[in-house]
This record gives structure tokens, C-alpha cells and sequence, in this order.
């Protein structure tokens, strides 16, 4: 069995078959640059080894409506687990913005048109770094009002948790893990 994964970035989008370990990158401005649908297929196909990309992923009655994706604010963190995934990122500075919520509203836009689909993000995982660290409060603030219809699953190692009460007690939808 075939297994095609997509993972949505900051600035683009990675399709990587697992049966054969190929993957393919395409920046939001790459993707609009495709003429047509088919012109895309070709193109993962040749980087993902064809059939099964193809076979597994984009035939029209396979395409979900429904996503999930996970998204890290930042990786910085206020500990250095060792048993964290992410102590290789420790260094990287970057931090998404409220702005970058829209690049993900854009690219599922594109993504609908392409495939003539109609997403709907069901889940949304935040995680890290410390997503509560106070510096990503603004863009958690948005992001659970921007994804209110969406379950939405934190990882937080705890500390600033308390912080947070008020901003999370008005969620239904949430569900929280912490990692000790």
C-alpha cells in the first residue's frame, strides 16, 4: 500500500511518498504557477515516482475535504528536554505570525481550485517549542479564534500554562497535552 503524506510549511508544501522515501517541495508561489491540474500531477508524479502518487493521493474520489495540520508558532523553549524531537531547532529564531495564518487560508485556496475540493481544517495541532511561551500569545490568541470550528490539540511542557487559563476556558474544542 501506497503512503503519500502532505505537510504544510510556512511558505510551501511537501508531498513525500514513504514507500520509496522521495519528496517534493513546492513554494505557495510555485503552485500557482501551474497551468493546469495535470501540469502539477506531472510534476509530483516525476518526484514521487509516478503511480503511486498519482494512484494514492489525487484521483478525485481518494481527495479528503478534511484536513489536519500541526503548527509550531516557534521552536523556542523555555527547557532542553533530552528527549525532545526538536532540540535540533533549538537555534531557529523564526516565529510564525498572525499574517502566516493567512498564507494557510491561501494555499488551501489554491489546493480547492486545483482539485476543485472544498477543505475544511478540522484539527489543528500546535506545538514546538513552548507554545506558551509569552512572545506567542498574540498568534495563539488568533490562531483559536481563526480555527474556532476546529479541534484544536496543544503540547506544552506546562510552565506558562497558568498563563493561559483564561485565553483556553473558552474553548469546547480543545484538548491539551503536557509533557513532563
Amino acid at each position: 500500500m501506497e503512503s503519500i503524506q502532505f505537510i504544510q510549511g510556512k511558505s510551501g508544501c511537501w508531498f513525500i511518498n514513504f514507500d520509496t522515501m522521495n519528496y517534493q517541495y513546492y513554494s505557495y508561489n510555485e503552485l500557482r504557477s501551474f497551468s493546469s491540474r495535470e501540469d502539477f500531477i506531472n510534476s509530483v508524479s516525476q518526484s514521487l515516482s509516478g503511480v503511486p502518487f498519482e494512484k494514492s493521493l489525487v484521483e478525485e474520489s481518494t481527495l479528503s475535504t478534511s484536513a489536519s495540520i500541526q503548527i509550531h508558532p516557534s521552536y523556542l523553549c523555555n527547557y532542553k528536554c533530552s528527549y525532545c524531537y526538536e532540540n535540533d531547532r533549538k537555534n531557529d529564531f523564526s516565529r510564525l505570525t498572525i499574517a502566516d495564518l493567512d498564507l494557510i487560508d491561501e494555499f488551501y485556496h489554491v489546493f480547492d481550485q486545483m482539485f476543485k475540493t472544498n477543505t475544511k481544517i478540522d484539527g489543528v495541532t500546535i506545538s514546538g517549542g513552548e507554545p506558551f511561551l509569552p512572545g506567542n500569545r498574540p498568534f495563539l490568541e488568533k490562531a483559536l479564534s481563526h480555527w474556532e470550528n476546529s479541534t484544536i490539540a496543544i503540547i506544552t511542557n506546562g510552565v506558562f500554562l497558568s498563563d493561559y487559563i483564561p485565553l483556553l476556558s473558552t474553548r469546547d474544542n480543545l484538548h491539551l497535552s503536557v509533557s513532563l
